[in-house]
């Protein structure tokens, strides 16, 4: 496994003390040279009592993921809303969380076709990657290194002109997540030197959402970051931080999107943390 400390972290997941530690989840960068095809790996296993069900809730970033598990082998397309996924028993999944401008050149068609839903791969090179993950799927050097190796033998992802697009569209998303102050579509678009119209067609083929879509994503995945925090940040300040005119639009947002006030969020969220440490006593 790669070092630990290079594990990058993930805002996604909206719950993440739900479950643990029946839940783990090991997230793993990829080799230098599928930097730019690859936003990490991602290996989580659950073992929970017979009858008992653990929701995760994702709001997940605008990109493709590939996905092997005990049933299936798939992209699974940008999610525009908020996801739950009920776990149960005992499974593992390996999934490799695509750069945002990566999905299309394997799919060989607009990423949008797959928004909300997956695409199944069925051809002999992905049954194999198939076979060979589920053979090893206790090892996570053997799976991370197995799906390195079925990337780098996609040639539609290495031509001169998917690169180029890919670059492109990473760099439009790597603009959104770095730089809090773009907010609206029109300076996006500007800070991206295409036209608004130009914008949206691009994200709708490489990713499936919209450029408001993927902002929103952005600020409501650090709200609950932050709002997870041991000492969370006020909401107004939080508001504020994140662009909002006032703690109102950011709550109506926050609420229509995740489903809870961002106070309630909050509140729930420290008592999680102490099941939480209760339940890694009982466990240790």
């Amino acid at each position: 496994m790669r070092h630990e400390s290079e594990r990058p972290s993930s805002k996604g997941l909206i719950n993440p003390s739900e479950g643990a530690p029946m839940v783990t989840i090991n997230r793993v960068l990829p080799a230098a040279d599928l930097a730019e095809v690859v936003t990490h790996f991602w290996i989580p296993r659950w073992s929970l009592p017979r009858g008992a069900e653990v929701t995760q809730r994702v709001l997940q970033f605008p990109a493709t993921n590939l996905v092997v598990d005990a049933d299936s082998c798939g992209l699974h397309g940008a999610v525009n809303h908020l996801r739950l996924h009920a776990l149960s028993g005992t499974g593992w999944a390996i999934g490799a969380l695509l750069r945002p401008g990566a999905a299309r050149a394997l799919l060989g068609s607009s990423a949008h076709s797959i928004l909300n839903t997956q695409f199944p791969l069925t051809d002999p090179a992905s049954l194999a990657l198939a076979e060979t993950i589920r053979a090893r799927s206790e090892n996570n050097d053997a799976c991370v290194a197995v799906i390195e190796s079925w990337l780098r033998g996609r040639a539609a992802l290495w031509s001169a002109e998917a690169a180029r697009e890919r670059t492109q569209v990473n760099q439009i998303i790597d603009r959104v997540r770095d730089d809090p102050t773009l907010l609206r579509v029109e300076a996006l678009a500007a800070a991206a030197h295409v036209s608004p119209r130009t914008l949206q067609r691009l994200l709708r083929e490489h990713i499936g959402v919209t450029p408001k879509w993927v902002i929103q994503g952005f600020r409501l995945r650090e709200a609950a970051h932050r709002l997870r925090d041991v000492r969370p940040p006020a909401l107004s300040e939080l508001a504020a931080s994140l662009g909002y005119a006032d703690q109102a639009h950011f709550t109506r947002d926050f609420r229509a999107v995740l489903g809870e006030n961002p106070h309630n969020y909050r509140d729930q969220n420290a008592a999680g943390l102490a099941a939480t440490a209760e339940r890694r006593m009982r466990f240790s």
